[in-house]
């Protein structure tokens, strides 16, 4: 289905928002939200009404091989969710929450647990799509305190098929927004066996000079009670013999780095370029120097933080 003409240029219009902390907060009217994004009622009400056909598939393959299906947004709607972005990054957080955070990143979320003699991991099992539109529709109306006229266009907006995409701008947000609660729980648990936790988002780290059975117990049950289920294959506990990587990062020593095996992998790519490159096109050794050249700017990115 082809968008209406009305919905295929946008043009925002400027707006002061009401509040400078988070505008999106406590909103009433759907012409006030209409104000704040920048784009007509009209134009919004259009949209919600044709949201499935404002998606595209796409498939990325991850480290193991498996496949991974995205959900992404395309043009007017994608301008939509990164104005709702722009308003809901505008909302504090938990101290915890590392992932899709202004200022903050996977190596910042590493470097919590730098040296730590434990670390334990943990991930959510299918995260995003594990969120339904119903959670989304309370996280607005209770959490946020929007109207349920509000609450019901913003959910529209931000959903597919009854539950967070995954490749929208706007899940990443919404989700720490929602588990600020759970962060604020597992974080007090944390403190009390004194531990460190972060989470980036459906990453969970905790470390400290031990971690208890008691601990794992009480943690997975505040997650449970959440709602939300986790990957029994990404948990481990690392110990003071093993090597330790969290979000990708080696956390051994007090300086953090990248893994062994990442640095291996470049050689052997670079390595293989050289073999080659005398068979590639001028295209085609433009990308792999490209790639090879922004893997190794990031291990020195790496190596100053």
């Amino acid at each position: 289905m082809s968008l209406p003409s009305s919905l295929t240029k946008w043009t925002p219009s400027l707006v002061t928002p009401p509040d400078p902390l988070c505008p999106i907060v406590g909103i009433k009217s759907p012409k006030s939200l209409a104000r704040i994004l920048g784009y007509p009622l009209s134009q919004l009400e259009e949209l919600c009404g044709n949201i499935e056909s404002n998606y595209h598939k796409k498939e990325i393959t991850k480290k193991n091989g498996a496949v991974r299906v995205l959900s992404v947004p395309s043009g007017a709607l994608r301008k939509v969710q990164t104005a709702i972005l722009r308003q809901l990054q505008k909302h504090p957080l938990h101290p915890a929450a590392y992932g899709a955070v202004q200022r903050r990143c996977h190596i910042d979320n590493a470097k919590r647990h730098a040296a730590a003699p434990y670390v334990y991991c943990l991930d959510f099992s299918s995260f995003f799509p594990s969120i339904s539109s119903n959670r989304i529709y309370k996280l607005l109306a209770e959490q946020l305190g929007c109207s349920p006229p509000v609450s019901n266009i913003l959910t529209k907006l931000t959903t597919y098929k009854y539950k967070l995409p995954t490749g929208s701008p706007t899940s990443p947000v919404l989700t720490n927004i929602l588990c600020f609660p759970l962060d604020n729980r597992l974080n007090s648990l944390a403190c009390d066996y004194g531990l460190t936790y972060t989470r980036f988002i459906d990453d969970l780290t905790f470390s400290g000079r031990r971690i208890p059975e008691g601990f794992i117990r009480k943690t997975k049950e505040i997650i449970t009670s959440f709602g939300l289920l986790l990957n029994d294959e990404k948990e481990e506990l690392f110990t003071p013999y093993k090597g330790k990587l969290v979000t990708g990062i080696n956390v051994n020593t007090n300086k953090v780095r990248v893994s062994r095996y990442y640095k291996k992998s470049v050689r052997a790519q670079k390595h293989q370029f050289g073999l080659f490159k005398d068979y590639m096109t001028d295209s085609e050794k433009s990308k792999e120097e490209s790639r090879i050249d922004g893997k190794e700017q990031y291990i020195r990115l790496v190596q100053r933080r």
